[in-house]
């Protein structure tokens, strides 16, 4: 970026730029303007371009003035514009001198996507995690299924279901996190939901020992927090309760599939319409041996395996770039232990009309409350793709003149070696 010139410096800059009407140029998207400063206060700065000029008010811009042998740049917005003469506020972010880019960075274009790929096994699965830890082992109930395959496995489970229930399913979350009252209640607790009639509600006691069954109690626990009473919480369950029962759902269960540390879905049972019967605790034990079966089942057979070193594609939300890098935000900050510095990724950026694929490395990270912020330098990419990239950038096509240049149309920094060489 470079080194951050003080409000003092600043001043007496803007004050020999406006006696010796030192040249400038200002930069928005896809145009340029040369001109001069003419007056500047504590809040505002007015600058006189030559020649026509298509910029207006609202419009971002980056200001670069030539003065004391230093290239120093800030961006502003322009706020007015009259004739050729425009007003911009004093840099909101500092101006800064002895910059370090090699191209400039410039405000990204609306119908631009980004998205990165990371390869390799430094993973987690793609599901979203528990509170507990369940260690996936061969289930001594293995002998009472046909896991030869997966389909066939799911198979046997989908027959013998149809002839217990009216509904039933298989749930996996892969790219998505637990939405319903049912999958957020499985996250956070890790047990079973059951219903045995909706007249009754949901289960008052649990019948197994190990403590699989979520009671109503527990329920009531998990969705209430200290600002509602027992019976708002209590009236907020029977209104779900009352949704099942306009749907005709008579009797229900959800088993949660625990992998590990992760919650990768669940089974549905539903017993509803003509089929007014109560799933009993056979059915539970069944489909709670069944769980433990099938997860270790995709253990067996690779599925966790093939997910954790499949490339996992993010879209992205670019708040600058530039020919050469760019930075950009990403509301999984868990993702901070997998994009650490000097990571190399595979970066694809997508305009309406044409892809391009960019080998890239991460040179900067840092979070905030609510993203983590990664800054990538291009490292591979075709002279095709560059020259195109350019050009969507800065509106001007690509010359060999600027091989040479940096920022701002200056030198490149002096190459410093260190000692030990």
């Amino acid at each position: 970026m470079g080194v951050r010139v003080n409000r003092i410096e600043k001043e007496f800059l803007f004050r020999g730029a406006v006696d010796t009407r030192a040249q400038i140029e200002v930069h928005g998207y896809k145009k340029e303007a040369a001109g001069y400063l003419v007056d500047f206060d504590d809040d505002l700065i007015v600058i006189e371009l030559e020649g026509d000029s298509s910029f207006k008010a609202g419009e971002d811009v980056r200001v670069y003035l030539w003065l004391q042998n230093n290239m120093h740049s800030f961006t502003s917005m322009i706020r007015t514009k009259e004739a050729n003469r425009i007003t911009v506020p004093q840099p909101p972010g500092g101006m800064y001198k002895s910059l370090r880019r090699k191209h400039e960075r410039t405000k990204s274009p609306q119908t631009l996507k980004a998205y990165f790929t990371l390869k390799g096994t430094n993973f987690e699965l793609n599901f979203p995690k528990t509170s507990q830890y369940f260690p996936v082992e061969k289930p001594s109930s293995m002998e009472s299924f046909d896991d030869s395959s997966i389909q066939g496995l799911v198979d046997d489970f989908r027959r013998k279901m149809r002839k217990r229930v009216s509904r039933n399913e298989i749930v996996l979350f892969r790219n998505r996190q637990p939405s319903s009252f049912e999958e957020q209640l499985m996250h956070r607790t890790a047990k079973i939901i059951w219903i045995p009639t909706i007249k009754e509600g949901y289960a008052v006691e649990d019948p197994f020992p190990d403590g699989r069954i979520l009671t109503k109690k527990e329920i009531i626990e998990e969705t209430g927090n200290t600002e509602c009473s027992d019976k708002v919480l209590n009236t907020r369950v029977e209104d779900r309760l009352d949704e099942k029962l306009r749907e005709g759902v008579f009797s229900e269960v959800y088993c949660p599939l625990l992998y590990n540390q992760f919650f990768i879905g669940y089974l549905h049972l539903c017993n509803a319409g003509e089929r007014r019967e109560n799933i009993k605790e056979g059915v539970i034990e069944y489909i709670h041996q069944f769980a433990k079966v099938i997860c270790y089942s995709l253990e067996v057979h690779g599925y966790f395996t093939s997910l954790a070193n499949r490339e996992r594609d993010f879209e992205t939300s670019i708040i600058d770039i530039s020919a050469s890098g760019l930075l950009f935000a990403h509301p999984m900050k868990e993702l901070s232990r997998d994009l650490m510095i000097h990571t190399d990724i595979s970066l694809t950026l997508r305009f309406p009309h044409r892809k391009i694929r960019i080998g890239a490395r991460i040179v900067r990270k840092f979070k905030d409350r609510d993203h983590l912020y990664i800054g990538l330098q291009f490292m591979e990419m075709s002279q095709e793709d560059f020259r195109f990239l350019f050009e969507e950038l800065y509106g001007k096509p690509y010359d060999e003149e600027y091989d040479n240049k940096w920022e701002g149309g200056i030198s490149p920094p002096e190459l410093v070696w260190d000692d030990a060489f």
